[in-house]
């Protein structure tokens, strides 16, 4: 039907019609229903060839998928109107609809021969000439247009360039070209992802941190700009920074959910529960079937210590998502704090049901089996974590404090190093390994190094202290284990292991009255409050022995 229409339209020359502009108007009316449309275009065509009368013909052959008879008419019209450019855009794009890449490069040569400065025709030309490979001609193209064009144009043509120096491996040359489109047209999303993903590659963070802000300082309100910052910071670990980034998007996006939820998890990371619970709870309760939103929610619950408030939430959440083992871990995380092991003990098993790889709830058995004096019990599960996870200190650590329990000295300190390894810089974890290497006389020196490196990361902690002036005591330099002990002394004075070495150190320096009065208040904490380490009774009352 349609061949026959555009052979009447050739060949309907000369044929008279009482009113063209009718059948013009009927034919743009039913031009989404080309079998209606057909009569009225071949008519309209052959006595008014006017542009929008070929625009409207070309648009209803595309809409009857005869794109061989859209571009038999689109030739017409180039033929007829030479001028103008819409004929060879509509052939350019009729030939790409049917994927013809051969035709498209002849017509974009001759329309830019045409009108040599068009940004179309050129953009177009040059993306052909990628395409097969004559990078030559299209570096020769583009840099013809960045040599006339109005500098305010000129952003696509760097971005292009850059492309195709980054295919070339070169990089500094395309950076440059990048930096060039960015600051010609800031909101420029192409080329600030390529110019970020360079740096990211690169490492080189700092700069992409740059590149984010200083577009930022031109377009403060630019969302995407915003995100990536937001990212980089989360991903680089400075959750302050980011928390700053999403609250700025919260304030621009108040109805964005996705954006204070990226706040609420700056705010955690960053130790400020209290207002990432004030982000969270009214998003909770918005929607509290939103799995992600209340998992973080009670997470941030735990960290506020509100144990029971976040247990809610997580049974909550146990309603509408029962094969979740995350869920059964925080469960049971919360109900061993509290000593309720028998309450915690159902959700452990139906957890490791869901996941028997979960190490934690392993740990979480062994920290149940020791707590009711079942060692050899309590060590098989630790193994069993540690099997699963070897990455996780915690495993280690709960081991070492098993082992102790079983007098296996040298394998707890193996295992006190292996937690330090993990988790270099915490200072609880270095002087618990320090000060147990020195309750057991294994290798002070080194013990020290890790109790010094303790003190330097909380230089205030009169634990560590104390720890300190412990270890000069086992190497007799008394003189300097008093002047810690009495500082850890002024800092707690209800530590009954600070009493003690403060009275220990004061006895081998001669002042047997203060040491005296020292070791029977430390005594009296023990018998009220019971021993806080192996064998502190019997060395108390060794040392008043002395002093009789």
């Amino acid at each position: 039907m349609f061949k026959k229409l555009l052979t009447g339209i050739l060949l309907g020359a000369g044929v008279s019609l009482a009113n063209p502009y009718f059948d013009y108007s009927m034919c743009h009316y039913y031009i989404d229903n080309p079998q209606k449309a057909y009569p009225y275009c071949s008519k309209a065509l052959q006595e008014l060839p006017a542009p929008s009368v070929f625009e409207d013909v070309i648009s209803m052959y595309v809409r009857a998928h005869y794109l061989d008879g859209a571009i038999y008419v689109a030739k017409i019209y180039k033929d007829r109107y030479p001028n103008l450019k819409r004929p060879y855009i509509d052939l350019y794009t009729l030939y790409t609809m049917k994927q013809d890449h051969k035709a498209p490069q002849p017509i974009l040569e001759e329309a830019l021969k045409k009108f040599p400065e068009d940004s179309f025709f050129a953009l177009n030309l040059i993306t052909t000439y990628i395409h097969d490979d004559d990078i030559k001609k299209a570096k020769e193209l583009l840099n013809k247009f960045l040599a006339f064009k109005n500098e305010k144009e000129k952003d696509i043509f760097y971005y292009i360039r850059a492309r195709i120096e980054l295919a070339q491996q070169n990089e500094e040359k395309a950076i440059e070209d990048l930096k060039k489109a960015i600051d010609l047209k800031p909101n420029f999303d192409e080329a600030i992802d390529t110019l970020a993903d360079i740096y990211e590659k690169e490492g080189e963070y700092t700069k992409e941190q740059e590149l984010y802000e200083s577009i930022l300082k031109k377009d403060p309100t630019n969302v995407m700009v915003l995100e990536k910052l937001g990212n980089l910071f989360s991903r680089l670990g400075l959750s302050y920074k980011a928390s700053d980034v999403y609250k700025k998007l919260t304030e621009l996006s108040q109805n964005n959910p996705n954006y204070r939820y990226q706040y609420a998890i700056s705010l955690l990371q960053s130790m400020r529960y209290k207002r990432a619970i004030s982000v969270l709870e009214p998003l909770y309760k918005e929607n509290p079937k939103n799995k992600a939103v209340g998992y973080l929610y009670g997470l941030a619950l735990e960290a506020a210590h509100k144990p029971n408030e976040a247990l809610s939430v997580y049974k909550s959440l146990l309603q509408i998502d029962k094969q979740n083992p995350k869920l059964y871990e925080r469960i049971a995380s919360i109900l061993i704090d509290e000593g309720k092991y028998n309450e915690a003990m159902p959700y452990i098993e139906k957890g490791l049901k869901l996941n028997p790889l979960s190490s934690k709830l392993y740990i979480f058995k062994a920290i149940i089996a020791a707590s009711h004096k079942h060692y050899i019990r309590a060590k098989l599960y630790a193994d069993q974590s540690i099997k699963l996870n070897p990455h996780d200190y915690r495993s280690y650590f709960i081991r070492a404090m098993i082992e102790d329990k079983l007098h296996q000295i040298d394998k707890e300190i193996e295992d006190l190093k292996k937690a330090v390894a993990l988790k270099p810089d915490d200072a609880d974890m270095l002087n618990y390994l320090g000060y147990t290497m020195l309750l057991y006389n294994k290798d002070v020196p080194k013990a020290m190094e890790y109790i010094k490196k303790a003190v330097s990361l909380s230089p205030k902690n009169p634990s560590y202290i104390d720890s300190l002036a412990y270890g000069y005591f086992l190497l007799k330099d008394y003189k300097k284990a008093l002047s810690y002990a009495e500082e850890a002394y002024k800092l707690n004075q209800k530590d009954s292991v600070i009493m003690q070495h403060l009275g220990m150190i004061k006895l081998m320096l001669g002042d047997k009255k203060d040491a005296k009065e020292l070791l029977l208040k430390a005594l009296k904490l023990v018998d009220k409050n019971g021993e806080e380490e192996p064998g502190q009774k019997k060395m108390i009352l060794e040392f008043l022995k002395e002093i009789k």
